[in-house]
């Protein structure tokens, strides 16, 4: 009998040689891990924070203020579609208001009302910080939002948080006041709402990240 010897094609060989296997796969994926981490570890990557000077720097420079007179009040609905910034105590909505030229001691009263909105069955308050600065922006005074005051509903205002900032000779140089809340305190229980003819715990409150503000100026009390 004849033994016949068969040679592999070329075209065999090629195809053998071109076929990768699981192994060399897996050695295609763990070589573009360590590019991929440190792309991921890359620093800079997180958003950088804000501080009271930055934002009212920036507001000023847009004209985003409310102005104050002497003797008088502004309104200043703090809405969900308002801007955001990112600060230390968590994101957070701003309303920056810009002082009268110093003629004599005055005193400014900020108010932030419990509001509910349509069809809700919780009611909700912007608690603000409240921070005071100079023509420069530089910090001169900030007052916490545990120096605010509860004052219940009446027959001609509603319930509200409010605090009262002395204006004398020494504080002739500040001119803005920024308010801002601690996002990272955003949705926390607050006091139960505070209603006319409503009776208590009727309704629940929380601290919202939306609310509405007012600012009023006049002379120096000692309320």
């Amino acid at each position: 009998m004849k033994i016949r010897t068969v040679r592999p094609s070329l075209a065999n060989i090629t195809r053998h040689q071109w076929r990768p296997g699981w192994r060399g796969a897996l050695l295609l994926v763990l070589s573009t891990l360590p590019a991929m981490s440190i792309a991921q570890d890359t620093p800079g990557a997180a958003t950088p924070q804000e501080t009271p000077t930055s934002i009212a720097r920036l507001l000023a420079g847009r004209q985003a203020f409310a102005k104050l007179t002497v003797k008088g009040k502004v309104k200043r609905d703090i809405k969900m579609d308002d801007q955001t910034y990112p600060m230390v105590d968590g994101p957070s909505r701003v309303v920056l208001l810009k002082l009268p030229d110093y003629q004599g001691p005055y005193a400014l009263t900020v108010k932030s009302y419990q509001y509910k909105h349509a069809f809700s069955v919780k009611f909700g308050i912007f608690v603000p910080t409240t921070v005071v600065l100079d023509g420069d922006f530089a910090v001169t005074r900030t007052v916490p939002e545990t120096e605010l005051q509860w004052k219940s509903a009446s027959m001609m205002k509603g319930a509200r948080l409010e605090v009262m900032l002395p204006f004398a000779e020494s504080q002739k140089a500040e001119r803005f006041v920024l308010l801002y809340t601690k996002g990272r305190l955003v949705g926390r229980a607050t006091r139960m709402a505070d209603m006319l003819n409503v009776p208590p715990n009727t309704f629940i409150a929380e601290t919202t990240a939306d609310g509405s503000i007012e600012a009023e100026t006049g002379p120096m009390t000692n309320k």
